[in-house]
């Protein structure tokens, strides 16, 4: 939860956040300056409150699309972990997610430690991200606050045993958008093994995460990319 329980809630800034950045209880994406009126513990709070770590601004999704636009012109794309599918959908590329928070034990986990669980969007397929990549075979793969696989040889480095080998994700593709914060996400194998990166710190990127300078895109590239 990124220390959000521990913030008292402001009932009318979350109002304010609620009418302006959802439609019908669906998170949207709005420009940058709106979240910029903020303080980090109230978009915290609602990041929490609705299950999302990144709350997209149409300044992310420029910079998303132009790295992407990068490395394939004709925009051979897709989202993996995407969740409510929002980052995906407002850069018009398909949209994928093992849907793990669907699951009734995982469900049962989150609620077991108050934390809300992810609203899919109807948009979102149902696939893990090697699948994935195998399915669309993309020449770049994005994703936002995805955790990477969990291993007992690596057990330092935490991880979800649901998650995903990104290792072995960037051997098949181009290029890999990962959209993070160091905190959480600094212990990815991906850093040892590829250590080849670009770490890019964008003027619109918001998300739940406490240590808001802390939130970056880190771009890996395959330099052995074959189609």
């Amino acid at each position: 939860m990124n220390g959000a329980s521990i913030v008292k809630l402001d009932p009318q800034v979350q109002a304010r956040l609620d009418a302006f950045c959802l439609d019908n209880g669906v998170l949207q994406v709005v420009h940058a300056d709106f979240y910029r009126q903020f303080d980090q513990e109230q978009l915290s709070v609602f990041g929490h409150r609705h299950a999302a770590y990144v709350l997209p601004t149409w300044e992310l999704i420029t910079k998303l699309d132009e790295l992407i636009k990068e490395v394939s012109p004709s925009r051979s794309a897709i989202e993996i972990g995407a969740g409510n599918g929002l980052l995906g959908m407002a850069l018009g590329i398909p949209c994928t997610d093992n849907r793990m928070q669907e699951w009734p034990d995982i469900q049962a986990l989150y609620q077991s430690t108050g934390q809300p669980t992810v609203t899919y969007g109807e948009h979102v397929e149902t696939f893990d991200a090697a699948a994935a990549v195998y399915h669309y075979k993309p020449e770049v793969v994005v994703a936002a606050w995805v955790t990477h696989l969990y291993t007992e040889e690596q057990s330092h480095r935490g991880g979800n045993m649901f998650g995903v080998d990104e290792v072995q994700l960037l051997h098949k593709i181009k290029r890999y958008i990962f959209v993070g914060n160091v905190g959480p996400h600094h212990l990815k194998p991906l850093f040892d093994q590829c250590q080849k990166f670009t770490t890019i710190e964008p003027l619109g990127l918001f998300s739940r995460a406490r240590n808001p300078d802390s939130n970056v895109i880190w771009v890996w590239d395959n330099p052995d990319y074959a189609p």
